[in-house]
């Protein structure tokens, strides 16, 4: 689709500058490279998202993320895509929770989480978080969350008990969280190994959204024009 949209905007565009089209199509692909233009966050927030997003959860929930350059609106697809009660619940239960302790814990949790605005959304991330809890490398890290991830979708979707008093016995010792966010942190990792994906995977599809939403925002005509359904 982006390079139906490009050719549709050569057309229209070379007929009214005079410019040729490999120079123009060389200013277009810069623009469309760059990722930090204001006018697209801001349409990301308040504009008709139809057509940007595959999931339409998405567009619903964007306007309450903070959008500012590609890594925010990476993050901003991917919380908004599982946001539900649940997970609504528990991401506020644990900020709520390192509120009520003043951020005295452990520091280098803290920061993986500060990435995310707050929510573990990464395999990358959750592996960080699992081997300064349990003070092991990331690879068995990624071991665990796999057999996380098995134990979410192919047995039942309880709290793992088991996982949960590991997880707070090994944080204890590990780090300097307090027995009550340990158990947030834990409660968000296995529901975070039920869904997380590598970021570049992700990136991938938060580039294409932004370049989506540039069309949208220079050029509406042709963009609606290319999504328009043939009459039947």
């Amino acid at each position: 689709m982006i390079e139906q949209l490009k050719r549709a905007v050569l057309e229209k565009e070379i007929s009214k500058s005079g410019e040729t089209a490999g120079t123009y199509l060389s200013q277009l692909e810069k623009e469309l490279m760059n990722y930090n233009d204001s006018k697209v966050y801001e349409f990301l927030k308040k504009g008709d998202l139809e057509n940007i997003f595959e999931n339409t959860l998405m567009s619903n929930w964007m306007d309450e993320f903070p959008l500012e350059n590609l890594h925010d609106l990476r993050n901003a697809m991917f919380f908004s895509a599982w946001k539900n009660d649940y997970f609504v619940e528990e991401y506020i239960g644990l900020r709520s929770a390192w509120s009520d302790e003043k951020l005295n814990g452990d520091k280098r949790i803290h920061d993986v989480y500060d990435k995310t605005h707050g929510s573990l959304l990464y395999t990358e991330d959750i592996a960080e978080v699992m081997s300064i809890v349990f003070g092991i490398n990331k690879g068995e890290s990624h071991r665990i969350i796999s057999e996380l991830k098995d134990e979410y979708w192919l047995e039942n979707k309880d709290d793992p008990k088991e996982f949960y008093a590991r997880f707070i016995e090994a944080g204890l010792k590990n780090t300097t969280e307090s027995k009550y966010i340990l158990r947030h942190i834990a409660s968000d990792v296995f529901l975070a190994s039920s869904y997380c994906y590598p970021k570049d995977a992700l990136m991938n599809r938060a580039k294409t959204a932004y370049q989506l939403a540039y069309f949208k925002t220079y050029h509406p005509e042709q963009f609606n024009k290319c999504f328009e359904k043939p009459v039947r």
